[in-house]
């Protein structure tokens, strides 16, 4: 697990330094009343975002051994972590949604609903599900729950952005 989630990291930090990089942007314009270039910048960030993490969805799919290899050569460690690799990493594209989304808010003022949606991914989603579906699908239940949680998190968040859209009157 350790070795899944440092390889998921090498591909997620570039979204943290666009998440960055993005709110003063977000921040300023949406503070000037600029809404429409503060949609821009999201958008353009999740762009960026969904592109970056994709490759490494597709670089890790198909070399899934070297990125093991970083971190073990045991045969026995490298086969569970090839398998988790594959099932863990798979919605690895979906994840900037989850990340930017949260950012937005918070750039925006709505701090309280930023915190809650910034641990909906890695606690509110995934504790619940980590304690039920390895039990119904044991060791690959346990990799299962972080795409579940991924993609339970991006409608999440993707529905209140588009809602947050709405009720600003901002055309997607």
């Amino acid at each position: 697990m350790t070795a899944v989630t440092s390889i998921s990291l090498m591909f997620l930090m570039p979204v943290f330094g666009l998440s960055q990089g993005m709110q003063t942007i977000i921040a300023y314009n949406y503070g000037a009343k600029q809404i429409d270039r503060a949609k821009k910048t999201l958008l353009m960030a999740l762009v960026a975002a969904t592109g970056l993490l994709a490759v490494g969805c597709i670089l890790i799919q198909m070399f899934p051994e070297f990125f093991v290899s970083i971190f073990t050569k045991d045969k026995g460690l490298m086969d569970l972590a090839v398998n988790g690799i594959n099932i863990n990493l798979i919605t690895l594209p979906t994840i900037g949604i989850s990340v930017l989304g949260s950012v937005y808010f918070q750039c925006i003022g709505r701090a309280k609903l930023s915190m809650i949606l910034s641990i909906l991914r890695q606690v509110i989603i995934l504790i619940p599900v980590i304690l039920v579906v390895p039990k119904i699908c044991g060791l690959n239940g346990v990799w299962l729950s972080q795409p579940i949680a991924d993609i339970g998190a991006m409608i999440i968040i993707g529905n209140f952005l588009l809602k947050e859209f709405k009720v600003k009157n901002i055309e997607l």
